[in-house]
């Protein structure tokens, strides 16, 4: 994803420099004084690779919920009604519209790049209270006669699916995304950035994989420890994904009370456990 404004992200012309500098191609060339011959920022692997890495850093950091892929309070107002409770109809909101039940609208829509919500909350359109919290249904939606509210949600088939409720009501929800690619033939390397601070190495290191699986197989195994560390756990991207879990590990985790739990959805404790 390209920002417009500088600030403390690392731009692609640094990632860059230091990619040719690794593969000691750092000397002139058609891009400037150390533009390289041979991967300049115009060559046809270029930005397919700076793509392939920088998806695979946001992977590795959607999976220990790092906060700068985390779209929260993205607010949906006014989803239509059903007309009448049926069990046999759920309402569903995806990337091009919100089918509800029997018609789609596309003016209400997941936000660009969610990859799955993390929670889903809820209210009355209008009422201007609190919203509450849908429960997850992980084993699937029950067939029901619909009530005012959705009261809970599942993910499935790349969509936000709910039973539907008899009244209009507003979402809320909290998604980990994926930033769009980088594109453009009139790219600008030095004022388009990637907005994960202190990502550089981790890019440039899975570029460093990428090259040598094409042009210098004996140095994949040396490439991707430096990327990955020896066990898969260490490397530059290890270290950028445990400054994440560190700060998650100073937070106070707390279960929900017993019982808050949707019917359907608990463990039993057995002797399997």
């Amino acid at each position: 994803m390209s920002v417009s404004y500088p600030i403390r992200y690392p731009n692609l012309q640094g990632m860059m420099d230091l990619f040719r500098s690794m593969i000691n191609d750092d000397g002139a060339g058609a891009d400037g004084p150390q533009g390289g011959l041979i991967a300049t920022n115009t060559a046809p692997f270029t930005l397919p690779f700076l793509n392939a890495a920088i998806r695979w850093v946001y992977r590795k950091l959607r999976s220990v919920g790092d906060p700068a892929l985390i779209l929260d309070n993205y607010i949906l107002l006014g989803l239509p009604a059903l007309a009448k409770p049926d069990p046999t109809v759920q309402v569903s909101l995806g990337f091009l519209s919100y089918f509800d039940g029997f018609q789609n609208w596309p003016q209400w829509t997941l936000p660009a790049g969610a990859m799955g919500v993390d929670r889903v909350w809820e209210r009355v359109n209008g009422s201007l209270s609190d919203f509450a919290p849908l429960q997850a249904a992980p084993d699937g939606l029950p067939p029901l006669y619909q009530s005012g509210v959705n009261r809970m949600y599942e993910w499935r088939g790349n969509a936000l699916w709910m039973p539907g409720a008899l009244q209009s009501v507003d979402l809320r929800l909290r998604c980990k995304i994926a930033l769009p690619p980088i594109l453009g033939d009139s790219l600008n390397f030095c004022t388009t950035y990637v907005p994960v601070l202190d990502s550089q190495d981790a890019i440039v290191d899975r570029m460093l994989v990428l090259y040598a699986r094409r042009f210098a197989p004996e140095q994949l195994a040396a490439a991707s420890a430096a990327s990955q560390g020896v066990d898969g756990n260490g490397g530059s991207m290890g270290e950028l994904m445990l400054q994440t879990v560190r700060a998650a590990q100073r937070q106070e985790n707390m279960r929900r009370e017993f019982g808050q739990e949707a019917v359907g959805n608990f463990v039993q404790w057995n002797n399997d456990l």
